[in-house]
């Protein structure tokens, strides 16, 4: 039986995976710049095609990495343009 715990590595990124992948690459391209407020989650997902929720997923992985943050009623803001800008590592689990 297949534990939590349990990795195994995919051959394939799956769709949350690609669509993060780009909203980063955006980010690290210089689209968006830090402090930019990125547009409304609805106008993104049209943008590449997915519904809200791969988009969300994809948006909490980014979150994860210190790379974009929300608050309610002002959207998603671009807080870093790489991955754990603090430390250069993932943080420890």
């Amino acid at each position: 039986m297949a534990t939590a715990l349990d990795v195994h590595p995919r051959s394939e990124p799956n769709l949350t995976d690609r669509i993060a992948q780009r909203l980063m690459d955006e980010i690290t391209g210089g689209q968006y710049q830090i402090g930019d407020v990125l547009p409304p989650e609805q106008a993104i997902a049209d943008r590449y095609g997915v519904s809200r929720t791969v988009l969300r997923e994809a948006v909490s992985r980014l979150k994860s990495e210190g790379i974009v943050s929300s608050k309610q009623g002002r959207g998603l803001q671009v807080i870093a343009n790489s991955p754990y800008p603090y430390c250069g590592s993932p943080p420890p689990i």
